[in-house]
């Protein structure tokens, strides 16, 4: 069963925030390292914010859990800093890294990545995706057909973030990092996204007109000096090895007056909302 932070807000009330799970999906691009970001529909929390594959914990993430492979519950949970259920957050990662971008992260029978060698496997898998999202095949089933098992042993966990008591929806989500395959091409669905864009993260946090949420923003502040792909995954294990700790943003005055403050990391932003990503 995948960890719950059970925070007390001001009132005395106890906030639950629901589990969930972000994947920083890396590739090589002309200047350097990119990263895969997604706009989210004006109508949605966190409207128009750029933000990366991601989204809640679902029950059946803890059987998802069993087809992942080079990493197990315990190393997880250990890495977490939970008592079990810790894998289920790698499985939903890349779960809902394959619905919101396209891109999986599993291995073949042959126990290589998998990397569609045709354009016809590519387009069998995206038709795997389009049933996912309508809701009429599970990742687990997908596993089962092809053989495949969810390679978490590529994911490498580096950010903890808790959204803050004052937010009406709240989520405690972890920040994984991973390099996108070769051979598999990225979109938005079209849905929970309306748009997709590769970015280094130096010109995503450069340019104005992206609305980026503080953990969002913070993200790509650590990955701005990583020079190439490697570069960012061993930024990432680095801040594992450093210690993971939990951030929970205050939120202080009210309406457009409202300003988040976020100990023990140098940011200060309005808040636009804390998302998945």
């Amino acid at each position: 069963m995948a960890n719950v932070v059970q925070v007390t807000d001001s009132s005395g009330t106890r906030g639950l925030p629901r589990p969930s799970a972000t994947l920083v999906l890396l590739r090589a691009g002309r200047d350097g390292v990119e990263i895969f970001m997604l706009r989210r529909p004006a109508a949605q929390d966190f409207g128009n914010a750029f933000v990366f594959p991601g989204g809640c914990l679902e029950p059946a993430d803890d059987a998802l859990a069993e087809l992942c492979s080079g990493l197990d519950d315990p190393e997880a949970s250990r890495r977490l800093g939970v008592a079990r259920g810790g894998l289920a957050y790698w499985a939903a990662a890349i779960r809902e890294c394959f619905e919101e971008s396209g891109v999986l992260l599993a291995r073949d029978r042959h126990g290589g990545l998998l990397t569609p060698g045709s354009a016809l496997e590519a387009s069998r898998f995206a038709d795997y995706r389009g049933l996912l999202l309508a809701g009429s095949l599970s990742l687990a089933d997908l596993c089962r057909e092809e053989g495949l098992t969810l390679a978490a042993d590529q994911l490498t966990y580096f950010s903890y973030w808790i959204t803050p008591v004052a937010a009406p929806r709240r989520y405690t989500t972890r920040f994984f990092a991973a390099a996108a395959p070769p051979r598999q091409a990225a979109s938005h669905d079209g849905r929970e996204s309306l748009e997709a864009r590769w970015l280094s993260p130096r010109a995503a946090l450069a340019d104005e007109a992206l609305v980026l949420p503080p953990p969002t923003r913070h993200a790509l502040r650590q990955f701005a000096a990583a020079g190439d792909v490697a570069e960012a995954l061993a930024c990432a294990r680095r801040l594992l090895r450093a210690g993971v700790h939990p951030v929970l943003p205050v939120v202080t005055g009210q309406g457009r007056a409202a300003r988040v403050s976020i100990p023990s990391v140098d940011d200060d932003e309005r808040p636009e909302g804390m998302p998945h990503g």
